[in-house]
């Protein structure tokens, strides 16, 4: 015997310690007298009773001798419904084995000794005193482990398994999955695991990886890894449990991300809403990691309808929230773009006491951002009115929008150097007139009268009973109260109207005039250089693309057949 054995020995002769291994099983899944089965007792494989736990009868246990440091063994349950069974653990820990996984993740000190056809025996190793999990009969499951579930939806009958990224996507040393006979397959992983994987489908297959799911469409994120084009995993993330359907992407989480701008007055920003809590409550937005100014706050997984407003912190005015009721009612300066908020967002409000926003959507969804105590969304270029008329007055737009309610067309800005600015979004079309409240005795006698405007030119009339602005959708408008728009000559620069949108563009500049024929749209850059170009077919609408230019300014040349206009481009 070694010396370093004897003094160890004999130091815990000295100090009363005993050095002692004990394992144990249970037999809940069908009970039975139990012996360990094992060569560490007397050398040769033998039988010797295990001692039942006196508060759990399907628990049993066995101390090996003192001294001993490692031992191998099975165990061997007596009298169950099947008869006499020893365990036979090899069928679940080889290539593609139900057990895999937790065989190859077994807690330290617990190990098997296999050749992964004949035979699979336990392994214990300690040179303290040590009691090993308590595992279940025939099996790597320890009592007391929730374990990982990854549950596939799949033709039934199948031989299904995981091939996965822990050993190197072989698919005979995954975790095999267990045909539940419904139509799904369960496999489990110890909660510690965290890999990649992808499920394979042996029935299927002609070899070992033609049977594997094809999932190369999917998006990268939300529960794959793929560049799309030479791989496409899903990735597990340890202890969580996965449902997948085999070769379809995984399900996006159903969640509503709201977003505002405080740009204009900065400040920390809470969101107010009855939706999280039932009751109207403040609660923390988050601020976005590229630019201080827009915060955003995602509602809980599941909810499809909320109704909010924005509060902000700090600012000039301190702490400021939104009223957003006296820029959406009658006559008020937003009430077009309230009027015109994109799919799914909304406002609650009786256009007096209260205006509330409200989001709606059953799908993963990320609302426009707004600016704060406003409809105007951030990236978006509105169309101007703009209108020469004396300062001092209180100027709207009575427009075909709204059957012609002096009360419910946008109100106008007044600048203060005898303009007015209304603004309207790119995709509002209509008929309007300005007028003017604070000359009108009552909500028509203010409108500006133009029968004797020529018919077109932005006008219809009837030279008698009617006679209204046109405004294209995009487009600006220059007017002066009353008189009727000028005739636009040929060359005509500053006549000729083209709305661009978007503008700026990531993808395609939009070219729209109002009555005229585009002929031709020419795109140079600030050296003069021409870049892009597009020939119009008979149209007063044209496109470019931005695809291959960098972001920066652009000047676009749009020939007509009135003339020739410059205007100025941004590509983001």
């Amino acid at each position: 015997m070694k010396k370093t054995t004897l003094l160890i020995m004999l130091l815990m002769s000295l100090f009363g310690y005993s050095q002692e291994i004990t394992v144990s099983i249970d037999v809940s899944a069908d009970p039975g007298g139990v012996n360990i089965v094992s060569p560490s007792v007397s050398g040769n494989w033998a039988e010797y009773p295990a001692t039942v736990d006196p508060n759990n009868a399907n628990i049993y246990s066995y101390t090996f001798a003192e001294g001993v440091t490692s031992a191998e063994f099975v165990w061997k349950v007596y009298n169950t419904s099947a008869g006499d069974v020893q365990e036979g653990l090899a069928g679940i820990v080889g290539g593609g084995a139900i057990e895999n996984n937790l065989a190859a993740n077994l807690p330290t000190g617990n190990g098997i000794n296999t050749d992964y056809s004949s035979y699979c025996n336990r392994t214990v190793t300690s040179t303290d005193n040590y009691t090993a999990p308590t595992f279940i009969f025939n099996s790597f499951r320890q009592v007391g482990v929730t374990y990982t579930e990854l549950v596939l939806t799949a033709d039934a009958g199948d031989n299904i398994v995981i091939d996965y990224s822990l050993n190197n996507w072989d698919v005979n040393h995954g975790p095999g999955a267990t045909d539940n006979g419904d139509g799904t397959y369960t496999a489990i992983v110890t909660p510690e695991s965290a890999f990649e994987y992808m499920w394979n489908n042996l029935t299927d297959g002609t070899n070992a990886t033609d049977g594997r799911e094809d999932l190369l469409t999917c998006t990268n994120g939300n529960g794959i890894n793929t560049d799309n084009n030479s791989y496409a995993n899903r990735v597990h993330v340890a202890g969580e449990d996965e449902a997948d359907t085999f070769g379809a992407c995984p399900a996006l989480p159903q969640t509503i991300t709201v977003s505002i701008d405080v740009s204009a007055d900065p400040g920390g920003v809470n969101i107010v809403s009855p939706t999280v809590s039932g009751d109207w409550a403040e609660y923390a937005a988050t601020v976005d990691p590229n630019n201080a100014n827009i915060y955003s706050y995602t509602f809980a997984e599941g909810v499809t309808s909320a109704e909010f407003v924005w509060k902000v912190y700090n600012t000039s005015a301190g702490d400021v929230q939104e009223g957003l009721a006296g820029i959406v009612g009658g006559g008020a300066i937003e009430n077009n773009l309230a009027a015109n908020l994109p799919t799914g967002n909304g406002i609650n409000t009786d256009y007096s006491s209260y205006c509330n926003r409200t989001v709606t959507s059953t799908d993963n969804y990320t609302a426009p951002t707004f600016i704060f105590n406003s409809f105007r969304q951030v990236g978006v270029t509105y169309t101007e009115l703009v209108l020469t008329a004396d300062a001092g007055d209180n100027i709207v737009i009575d427009y075909s929008l709204n059957n012609w309610d002096v009360n419910h067309g946008p109100g106008a800005t007044d600048n203060g150097d005898g303009t007015y600015t209304a603004i309207v979004t790119p995709e509002s079309a209509f008929e309007y007139m300005w007028n003017n409240l604070t000359d009108g005795t009552n909500a028509t006698d203010g409108r500006e009268d133009l029968l004797t405007c020529t018919n077109g030119n932005g006008i219809n009339t009837d030279n008698n009973s009617y006679a209204n602005r046109v405004h294209v959708a995009g487009e600006d408008e220059a007017d002066t109260f009353g008189a009727c728009p000028a005739t636009a000559g040929v060359d005509d620069n500053n006549i000729i109207n083209v709305s661009i949108y978007p503008n700026p563009s990531s993808s395609n500049w939009n070219f729209r005039t109002g009555n005229t024929v585009i002929n031709s749209v020419e795109v140079f850059n600030l050296l003069g250089k021409r870049v892009a170009s597009q020939r119009s077919n008979n149209s007063t609408e044209a496109s470019i693309s931005t695809q291959g230019l960098t972001s920066g300014i652009y000047i676009a040349r749009i020939t007509t057949e009135q003339g020739t206009k410059s205007v100025k481009l941004i590509k983001n």
